[in-house]
């Protein structure tokens, strides 16, 4: 992978939990778009996590190990939106319209880069 890439899937995934934020700003409230900055924030933390295994080349050599600590990470991830729905209020489908800035924010990314190779010859 390289780092300018996954700077950019950062810059996406952020816009688009702004933009989603704000958008239930002001289509319902001030809580709901609490909860949507709340699923999006996990969505950022949850790429960022996936960016901070796969950038570590020692890593990579070690295929069970990259599968046990991806593994890992997903177990913490489901854990914590289990504790964020269950034990502080944060209302679900708010948060699951911010942790779709993940799949939206590489969406966008991965269709910038294209038209950017198409444009550029590559």
């Amino acid at each position: 992978m390289i780092p300018e890439k996954l700077t950019g899937i950062d810059r996406a995934v952020a816009g688009w939990g702004v933009a989603l934020s704000l958008g239930a700003l002001f289509l319902s409230g001030a809580d709901t778009a609490f909860d949507t900055g709340v699923g999006a924030l996990m969505g950022l933390a949850n790429w960022n996590a996936f960016e901070w295994f796969a950038s570590r080349p020692d890593h990579l050599r070690n295929r069970l190990r990259i599968q046990v600590l991806l593994a890992g990470k997903t177990v913490v991830t489901l854990a914590l939106v289990v504790w964020l729905l269950a034990a502080t209020g944060v209302q679900p489908l708010p948060f699951l319209v911010g942790m779709s800035s993940l799949v939206s924010g590489i969406v966008t990314w991965a269709a910038v880069s294209a038209v950017a190779g198409i444009r550029s010859g590559r």
